[in-house]
C-alpha cells in the first residue's frame, strides 16, 4: 500500500499521527462525541467468564481508575520523558514524544462517571445499539438486536467504587 490508497478511516493516535502525515482529519472523535455519537473504550469479556473472575475485574477496574486519577491530577507528570508515557508508547507503538498529546485527547471519566446513566447504566447500550444500525444501513451485519443493554454491566465498577 503506498501513499494515497486508503480514502478514508477513523482511527486513534499512534496510527493517527501517521495518516495525518499525509491526509488531514475531517472529523474527530471528540467532534463526534458532542453531537452525541460517543466513542469511548470498553472492557469486553465473555459473561461466564467475568462471574468466575469477579475479584479479578473489580481489581483490574480499581487499578485503571487509579492510574486515571493519577493522570488527571498531575497531567504535567506524564510528559515523554516520564515512566508511565514510555510504558504506553511499548504498548501502543507510539513514541514517547507522541504520548502526552494523544493522552490529552481522551477524556477519563471517574468511577462514579462510569457507573452513570450517561455511560455504563444506558448511554453505552444505546452506542452499541446506534453504531448496530450504522453497520445495518452499511449492510455490514444483517439484523439487530431487540435489547443492547444485555451487553452491558455497570457490576464491576460499581463493585470498585
Amino acid at each position: 500500500m503506498g501513499a494515497g490508497d486508503i480514502d478514508a478511516t477513523f482511527i486513534w493516535d499512534p496510527v493517527l499521527g501517521k495518516a495525518k502525515q499525509n491526509g488531514k482529519v475531517l472529523v474527530s472523535a471528540g467532534e463526534l462525541s458532542k453531537k452525541g455519537r460517543a466513542t469511548f473504550d470498553g472492557i469486553v469479556v465473555d459473561r461466564k467468564w467475568a462471574e468466575a473472575n469477579k475479584p479479578f475485574l473489580v481489581k483490574l477496574v480499581k487499578l485503571m481508575a487509579q492510574k486515571d486519577a493519577e493522570y488527571k491530577a498531575k497531567v504535567e507528570a506524564w510528559n515523554a520523558e516520564s515512566p508511565q508515557a514510555k510504558a504506553i508508547a511499548k504498548l501502543t507503538g507510539a513514541t514517547p514524544a507522541d504520548v502526552p498529546g494523544s493522552l490529552a485527547a481522551y477524556r477519563f471519566l471517574s468511577l462514579d462517571e462510569q457507573a452513570s446513566p450517561a455511560w455504563l447504566s444506558g448511554g453505552a447500550a444505546k452506542a452499541l445499539a446506534d453504531t448496530a444500525g450504522f453497520l445495518k444501513e452499511q449492510g455490514r451485519i444483517p439484523t439487530l438486536a431487540p435489547d443492547y443493554s444485555k451487553f452491558v454491566t455497570d457490576e464491576y465498577v460499581r463493585a470498585a467504587r
